[in-house]
């Protein structure tokens, strides 16, 4: 059941990821390390890397593409990917008002892609901005739609997003039950990011 569960999740992020959801890590060489607690995301160029930690028993790396944007960890999905800014952007001079701007833009453009291809008018989005180890965050959940499968385990879907130098970082993951134990994992992932260089 577990199994099948993970399998729908990973089908319902894979068609409802935008097309530019895909292509993004093309800036950023991204691999994963073992520790004793679980795995190291990291994404790395010649002057700039990031890393996160993401603790756990169990892993699966998922492969989309040519690209690894997806793991399961203890049966939990967990989407990670980079998305550019459209255009040049002075990131290193952001004000708190310019960041905020960005996730809200980012939230809103991902919501208008979903409710277009989902052809609804409401998914009940709630969002909220959060910061985590002195960074900003944008953390969002919206209700998923019955007529999107048959199985109805997959309640709701949860993001949580920040700027990563001239990209947004974005992590995703499904919530079967109640989001609030989605958030946390997903807050838990997002506080332990660290960055080196600009």
């Amino acid at each position: 059941m577990k199994k099948w569960y993970i399998n729908m999740a990973l089908l319902l992020l894979f068609s409802l990821s935008s097309k530019l959801s895909f292509s993004q890590t093309k800036n950023f060489d991204s691999k994963l390390t073992s520790t004793t607690t679980g795995k190291i995301i990291n994404f790395t160029q010649v002057n700039r890397s990031f890393s996160l930690n993401v603790e756990g028993k169990t892993f699966k790396p998922v492969i989309k593409n040519g690209e690894q944007n997806y793991l399961t960890v203890d049966g939990r999905v967990l989407q990670y990917l980079l998305v550019p800014f459209p255009e040049k952007v002075d990131y290193l001079n952001f004000t708190e008002k310019k960041k905020q701007d960005f996730l809200l833009d980012y939230e809103g453009y991902e919501m208008d892609y979903l409710k277009k291809t989902l052809k609804v008018d409401n998914l009940n989005e709630h969002l909220k901005y959060e910061t985590l180890n002195g960074r900003l965050f944008l953390f969002w959940v919206y209700d998923m739609p019955k007529n999107v499968s048959k199985d109805q385990s997959v309640k709701q879907q949860c993001y949580l997003i920040t700027v990563c130098f001239d990209h947004m970082l974005v992590l995703n993951s499904p919530a079967e039950k109640d989001w609030t134990e989605t958030h946390d994992f997903l807050t838990k992932v997002g506080s332990s990011l660290k960055m080196m260089g600009q």
